[in-house]
């Protein structure tokens, strides 16, 4: 059962070609909940179609994760700063959001 966020969050991911990204690199300074972080931009590829700003949000392309304050929240959370927190990662973006946050996938570089 979807509540009325993932519907939401799933039009927006509907809307996305995943044939086309932009590709930059940053170090993980904040986790917000489980499928929102923040990067300090280190590395930006040369033909990338959009601009970026020193610090970005990001919002994890594709993962439904609980708001914070419900069931399962603080776990989500929890385990993506585990996962992430320090860590410098790689995004393949698609887009932004209406909030103005980048719309991603990730993975740690090692």
């Amino acid at each position: 059962m979807h509540n009325m966020t993932s519907l939401k969050f799933e039009a927006e991911w509907d809307a996305v070609n995943e044939e086309e990204y932009d590709v930059i690199g940053g170090i993980v300074t904040d986790v917000y909940d489980g499928n929102t972080f923040s990067i300090l931009v280190i590395e930006e590829e040369y033909d990338n179609e959009y601009e970026y700003q020193k610090h970005e949000d990001i919002r994890i392309f594709g993962e439904l994760a609980p708001e914070l304050n419900t069931a399962g929240g603080r776990e989500a959370a929890d385990d993506l700063f585990e996962e992430i927190d320090g860590e410098e990662v790689m995004l393949y973006v698609y887009g932004r959001d209406k909030r103005g946050f980048l719309i991603a996938e990730y993975e740690v570089v090692d």
